[in-house]
């Protein structure tokens, strides 16, 4: 009965036992906490010289750049958007396709080319203008000199058949003095002042040149074509633009032909049909 009651004391801990019957009881892992050991943190307050970690391209910002980067324009968020092939819902429908339309702007370099071009032509049509009146002056001699020797050749034949001149001599200088006294008295030729107006070329023509996408290319490029007519001294010329711009470029409204590169810009005379 004693050892009944004795027993469960040993039971009572684990440690009690194992001294008993001469354990050395489980082994417990010793854990070692290793430090960890953080770099210094550079300031810029303690180095001034401090070079940055990348080149920074940092560019001014404007508004324009700031709306074309946000893209906040009349139909910026809506749920309909009418733009490209059909209507997308709850998103902007940037996917293009050949013959959406677009209008383009003839601005800086380009339109200076097209300028140079218009000076050029107009000066050339006034220079043939000047030749061609030159031209039709020498003729009306010609034929007033030709039509005048016929006339005295005619009333030569006159005197003589009338025996008015003992001789052809005398005839010829006779009906030359008949004819010159017939010659109406020379009017003093008034050449009209030109018109200011035939030397203005209005520009404003072709600022806005009617545009369409003509090809899709690579890399989300677009290959555009439009034309626009000039008045240049009273004559038809059209202006034929063809180039290439980039996707994001690209808008339904108008863009740039500063955004356009490999751009060509043609001025063609059309000719009137007859």
């Amino acid at each position: 009965m004693k050892y009944l009651l004795v027993l469960p004391l040993f039971f009572t801990g684990c440690a009690s036992m194992y001294d008993f019957f001469g354990f050395d009881g489980p082994k417990q892992e010793v854990v070692v906490k290793q430090e960890v050991v953080k770099e210094p943190l550079t300031k810029y307050s303690e180095i001034n010289n401090f070079a940055p970690a990348s080149d920074r391209n940092y560019k001014r910002m404007t508004k324009e750049r700031f709306e074309e980067d946000a893209e906040v324009q009349a139909n910026a968020g809506s749920l309909w958007v009418m733009e490209g092939q059909t209507s997308y819902l709850f998103a902007q429908n940037k996917k293009r396709r050949e013959g959406d339309p677009s209008t383009l702007l003839v601005q800086g370099m380009a339109l200076k080319d097209v300028q140079m071009k218009a000076v050029a032509i107009k000066d050339l049509l006034v220079e043939l203008e000047n030749q061609k009146k030159e031209a039709e002056a020498k003729k009306k001699k010609e034929e007033e000199k030709v039509q005048r020797l016929a006339d005295i050749e005619k009333e030569k034949k006159s005197i003589l058949s009338k025996s008015e001149a003992d001789n052809e001599d005398a005839a010829a200088v006779l009906a030359e003095q008949r004819i010159d006294a017939r010659k109406p008295a020379s009017v003093p030729v008034v050449e009209a002042k030109p018109d200011p107006t035939l030397d203005k070329i209005n520009f404003k023509e072709i600022e806005q040149v009617p545009i369409k996408i003509t090809e899709r290319l690579p890399d989300n490029q677009y290959r555009v074509a439009g034309q626009q007519f000039l008045t240049i001294r009273n004559r038809p010329y059209k202006l034929i633009v063809n180039g290439t711009i980039r996707g994001d470029d690209f808008s339904d409204q108008s863009f740039s032909s500063e955004k356009m590169f490999d751009g060509n810009f043609e001025l063609v005379h059309l000719k009137k049909a007859e």
